[in-house]
């Protein structure tokens, strides 16, 4: 799998601002939204060795973490992220995320 940077004509301006801009997502949607922000944990197990294969070589277990950014009942953002065990260990917070982005 590899980091897609879309092209001027894929997005409107409107996404490619929300989408395109540095910086924190999670910190513009939480600005946006104050206390109607919130994260909603939609998984999180060990990633299957069809997910790894698309991430990297190897044989590392690793953790797949899948959520959302909601603002108030809207979701903003669904994420997908993958967490290497030998991270997990190294960075025990990794672990106990829970609902914190």
């Amino acid at each position: 799998m590899h980091w897609h940077v879309p092209d001027n004509d894929e997005l409107t301006s409107r996404e490619s601002d929300w989408l395109l801009e540095p910086g924190s997502l999670t910190a513009r949607i939480r600005e946006r939204c104050g206390d109607g922000f919130h994260l909603d944990v939609l998984r999180e197990a060990p990633a299957g060795a069809d997910e790894l294969a698309d991430c990297w070589p190897g044989d590392t277990p690793a953790r797949l973490r899948e959520v959302t950014l909601n603002c108030h009942d809207t979701a903003m953002i669904f994420a997908r992220t993958l967490i290497p065990d030998p991270a997990m260990a190294k960075d025990g917070w990794l672990a106990e995320l829970g609902t914190k982005p």
